[in-house]
């Protein structure tokens, strides 16, 4: 219905398609409709076993207005009440329709109606708005929320002896959808996704706590899920249950402002231990680089040795990323000294300064094996090389630095 079909000489439907079908067969006033619920204020309805928990941003009132002039949940029935978001005129129309339905179901069948039987007769109504070529569309979203006596279907094949909560969503195209949790109104993006997240915690908790206690984990769960996005305190939030006996209960404003700091409470007590936990890492991870293990040092210098030989008999190469080989503050030594760390330059410079350590270190190592060689050929001769010559004093002394040209560190 909504794309535009059937017959089009119908009153429900407009004369003009291409008015009624603009940018790919979106309904622009549908669209409308839909900013001005995001622009609402919010609203959160959470279900838990026996009961279910609303909470609504309160707009801030004028110098002199009263309090009760501009409220944005109803009472459709003793056991149903209905929330908006959007614009309030369009909503308080819908609601009274409501009540009128549930006033002529008990006149009819001397029974209370079923939230779904509202819910459903709302989303008919705003599905006609929409179609009608001398309506336009509701600007507001309703959440309908109440208890009902489930029998057995497909769907609910072992039902429940009490009444549990029911929990529908009305959008401004007529479109009727029920959810565990939900939420409508400006941020809904936002807080929908961490109802999405913590859905299973939030189960899992609901099924350990005990009955008298679920009352608080309901309202606590709502009032977190609106501090994502908002502060909560009594001036700005507004809660209400319902419960499947009791009926509906709007929470005072002392208990809203008691619930809202044990949850900050808890919420900067976890960071605070987070931070704890952090930094005994970090201090852990510090002693740990203090105190390494002579065994693994000296594993180190053995691997090094090692490679330093084969690099000298020509066996290896070498390699950038050779972590192994070169670690400038184990391996890279000439004698007593050291070479600066490479690693921690900074600046297109870095690159070329390595490959000049490199290039002196192998040369070093080449010098020297030449000069072994040169000892032991002199020693064959009879020659005295107890005392070094001169030029071998100059390279013991300069190192790879002579011929390269690096400074020394």
């Amino acid at each position: 219905r909504l794309r535009g079909g059937g017959p089009q000489d119908t009153k429900y439907y407009r004369n003009d398609k291409e008015e009624f079908m603009k940018a790919h067969a979106h309904l622009k006033d549908v669209e409308y409709a839909m900013e001005a619920v995001k622009r609402g204020l919010l609203t959160v309805g959470v279900k838990g076993k026996t009961m279910m928990a609303v909470g609504m941003e309160r707009r801030e009132l004028q110098r002199l207005e009263v309090h009760d002039s501009n409220c944005k949940l109803w009472q459709v029935d003793e056991h149903i009440i209905g929330f908006s978001a959007g614009i309030v005129v369009d909503a308080k129309s819908l609601m009274k329709k409501c009540m009128v339905e549930a006033i002529s179901w008990r006149m009819q069948y001397e029974e209370c109606p079923t939230v779904g039987h509202i819910a459903r007769f709302l989303s008919a109504f705003t599905s006609d708005n929409v179609l009608n070529n001398k309506a336009r569309p509701m600007g507001c979203s309703i959440i309908l929320g109440g208890c009902d006596i489930m029998g057995e279907s497909e769907n609910n094949p072992h039902p429940k002896e009490y009444p549990v909560p029911r929990l529908y969503m009305i959008d401004p195209s007529g479109a009727l959808r029920e959810f565990k949790s939900y939420a409508i109104g400006r941020f809904a993006d936002i807080v929908n996704d961490f109802l999405k997240a913590e859905h299973d915690h939030f189960q899992e908790l609901l099924a350990k706590v005990a009955p008298e206690d679920e009352e608080r984990l309901v309202c606590e769960f709502v009032l977190s899920a609106i501090m994502q996005v908002m502060a909560v305190g009594k001036e700005n939030i507004e809660v209400i249950t319902i419960k499947n006996y009791a009926g509906a209960r709007i929470l005072s404003d002392f208990e809203t402002q008691t619930l809202a700091n044990s949850l900050r409470a808890n919420v900067d007590a976890e960071k605070l231990i987070i931070k704890d936990i952090k930094q005994k890492r970090r201090q852990e991870e510090m002693l740990s680089y203090e105190r390494e293990d002579p065994d693994d040092v000296r594993k180190k210098e053995e691997k090094a040795k090692k490679r330093r030989d084969a690099l000298r008999r020509g066996e290896d190469q070498y390699a950038e990323d050779d972590s192994d080989f070169y670690d400038w503050d184990e391996v890279c030594k000439f004698g007593e000294r050291y070479v600066y760390d490479p690693d921690k330059m900074d600046g297109p410079l870095a690159k070329k300064q390595k490959e000049e350590i490199r290039v002196a270190h192998l040369r070093e190592l080449s010098l020297k094996d030449k000069r072994i060689k040169d000892r032991e050929r002199r020693k064959d001769e009879g020659e005295d090389v107890s005392s070094s010559t001169k030029e071998e004093e100059d390279d013991a002394d300069a190192g790879p630095f002579k011929q390269s040209g690096v400074t020394k560190a």
